[in-house]
């Protein structure tokens, strides 16, 4: 199945919720938390994403079975 995503869609509360029954809540903006100033156009944390990247059938799965 191909994805053909449009324009940039803002996730719901749900799909929030979802992730971080797996992730745990977001630490920054980078990690789906509120955007600051601070946060600039850099992402400092490329490491601990990658070291997380097991995660993501996990969370995946947890979206689908509260969104569908």
């Amino acid at each position: 199945m191909d994805l053909r995503l449009g324009a940039a869609i803002a996730a719901t509360d749900a799909e929030r919720e979802a992730v971080a029954s797996i992730l745990g809540p977001p630490e920054s903006g980078w990690d789906g938390g509120q955007r600051q100033a601070a946060d600039g156009h850099v992402a400092h944390r490329g490491r601990a994403a990658r070291q997380r990247r097991h995660l993501l059938i996990p969370v995946l799965h947890a979206v689908q079975e509260r969104i569908g």
